[in-house]
């Protein structure tokens, strides 16, 4: 099922977010999409990206 594929792939990317606050993945992340928040209280953005 890729819709399952697609939630697991998201989940490890949020586990590696918090598990690995300092790494550059999520620091770029942080910068981009939660500068003024941690990952667990960012909201979703007014204009998500539905292409990846």
């Amino acid at each position: 099922d890729l819709r399952a594929f697609n939630e697991a792939l998201l989940a490890k990317q949020g586990w590696r977010i918090i598990t690995e606050p300092n790494s550059l993945m999520a620091s770029t992340l942080k910068a981009k999409y939660f500068p003024h928040n941690n990952f667990l209280q960012a909201k979703q953005c007014n204009r998500p990206s539905y292409s990846w």
